[in-house]
């Protein structure tokens, strides 16, 4: 009995263990039919690929660095040529009364005298001294003269000076030449004028030895009597007939502030050559006259040029009789 039931006990111990050796069910691996256990990795479809390279995050653009914002005086400049290309308002009486100063008395002496000899009343002329216009036209003069220049205009005058020169440069740009035309330089101080008066620079240019009187003789003037009056004045050293930019109203004359004027100064139109000077008696050297009025043996001499016409220091200007007819010479001061 015993016996019996050991042997029943290995045979069921036996048949677990042959059937946890039996191979899965399914088709047998090539071979010999052995059994095989897989363990690790199952290749598929080739090797594996490399991990991906990593790529930086891009830089953010760095943007290129803002022009500096214009300043006040480039921003005057840019606003009075608009206006001016545009054909806006350009300086006149309104401007002239507001920012101009009342003539000296000695000024005021002489445009009497003028009125009189015009037959004109002093009440008929409006005038006025040292506008904006005087002083614009002042600048771009001394711009334009080869013994001064841009870079000494901006030295001697400060910001108008840098007004006048930026006011150049900005209508050379637009006009694209070299030698401007008359109007164009008029166009240059009719920029220079509504800077001025938009920056509030008025006032601060001046020639020390002379003054500038802005003379209207009023519509029912007769303009060529007025014309030779001015030039028989003998305190006005320079006239200049009205242009465009103050309404074809206004003469500018020049004044000298001390002194003896210099006389014989024709009207010309802005930007005209100096009209050569107008010859008059003089007592004097013992030359011979050329025909001229005068005491026997006097010479003959012109007034001096207008002031900034190309004088180049004290003197006197002699024609006298040459071999050839009358020569003029330059004689230097005492």
């Amino acid at each position: 009995m015993r016996t019996s039931s050991w042997l029943a006990f290995v045979l069921s111990v036996s048949g677990a263990g042959l059937a946890a050796a039996q191979p899965a069910p399914g088709p047998l691996p090539p071979g010999d039919g052995a059994l095989l256990v897989r363990a690790g990795l199952e290749l598929r479809g080739g090797p594996p690929e490399p991990p991906a390279r990593r790529v930086p995050p891009p830089r953010p653009a760095v943007a290129a660095p803002l022009p500096p914002p214009p300043s006040p005086l480039e921003q005057a400049v840019e606003r009075a040529v608009r206006q001016r290309l545009a054909g806006g308002a350009r300086g006149g009486l309104a401007v002239a009364v507001t920012d101009g100063l009342p003539p000296s008395p000695r000024a005021q002496a002489a445009l009497h005298a003028i009125a009189s000899s015009a037959g004109l009343s002093p009440g008929d002329l409006a005038s006025v001294a040292d506008t904006p216009r005087d002083q614009a036209r002042f600048l771009v003069e001394k711009l334009f003269d080869p013994r001064v220049g841009e870079q000494r205009v901006t030295i001697l005058y400060g910001m108008p000076g840098q007004i006048a020169a930026d006011s150049a440069r900005r209508l050379r740009d637009i006009f694209q030449q070299l030698d401007l035309s008359a109007g164009q330089k008029e166009t240059i101080v009719d920029v220079v004028e509504a800077a001025l008066v938009d920056l509030g620079a008025t006032g601060q240019v001046e020639e020390p030895g002379v003054e500038w009187v802005d003379v209207d003789p009023g519509p029912r003037a007769d303009r060529g009597r007025f014309e030779q009056a001015v030039a028989a004045s003998p305190a006005i050293a320079r006239c200049l007939r009205p242009d465009a930019g103050d309404g074809g109203r206004f003469y500018q004359l020049t004044l000298p502030r001390a002194g003896a004027g210099e006389g014989g100064a024709a009207c010309v139109s802005p930007w005209s050559p100096a009209p050569p000077p107008a010859a008059v008696a003089t007592t004097g050297s013992g030359f011979g006259n050329s025909g001229g009025s005068g005491a026997p043996g006097a010479a003959v001499e012109p007034a001096a040029p207008p002031v900034g016409t190309g004088s180049t220091g004290p003197g006197r200007y002699v024609v006298t009789d040459g071999p050839s007819g009358p020569q003029v010479v330059r004689q230097p001061g005492d």
